[in-house]
């Protein structure tokens, strides 16, 4: 079985889970603003000037670097790059960690998502941006995992109000730190 870890924008290790200790159990995908963090296999930007910056600093040799296809002209073609076509409204906050998750989920068995924010819309006050924004988000989050055959496991999420569209998917599952690195020895 290939597994995989994705993380969220703003992710930082804990004790429990050092960078180094999930890179020994899998590749890790996540947003560009993780990099200094984790320095992952896998960094997903979606924002043309970052992306020029890296690449002008010959960052692409540390890791798989994901951009926007809608870049790769304006970057000179660059063969050292990857992209992606799938693209995101502009009205959803932290773009690139569903992107990372989306190019993820359909390269790997099973999907390990730590420090994700799986909170519904509950909180919120009707008609409200932020109401809308979290429920665009949690909509893209929803149809990937839809969408993908992929085991998709979020361990010990933020939120204990889950979106109910995530808990309808048979690939949707939460555990525990503890208990998935258990179960991963067995695999």
């Amino acid at each position: 079985m290939e597994v995989a870890w994705a993380l969220p924008q703003g992710y930082r290790p804990s004790e429990g889970l050092s960078a180094d200790s999930m890179k020994e159990i899998a590749p890790i995908w996540a947003p560009y603003d993780v990099w200094h963090q984790v320095w992952h296999d896998n960094v997903v930007s979606n924002d043309y000037n970052v992306v020029r910056n890296l690449l002008a600093h010959g960052f692409e040799k540390q890791c798989n670097l994901w951009t926007n296809d809608d870049f790769y002209v304006k970057l000179d073609r660059p063969d050292t790059v990857n992209t992606y076509t799938w693209s995101v409204s502009v009205e959803i906050e932290r773009k690139e960690e569903l992107l990372a998750l989306q190019l993820a989920s359909t390269r790997y068995d099973i999907i390990l998502c730590v420090g994700w924010d799986l909170h519904s819309t509950q909180g919120y006050e009707a008609g409200t941006i932020e109401k809308h924004l979290r429920q665009n988000y949690l909509n893209y989050l929803t149809a990937i995992v839809k969408q993908s055959e992929t085991q998709i496991v979020f361990i010990d999420p933020e939120g204990e109000d889950q979106h109910p569209g995530l808990d309808e998917q048979d690939n949707f599952s939460v555990d525990t730190l503890e208990n998935t690195l258990e179960l991963l020895k067995t695999l």
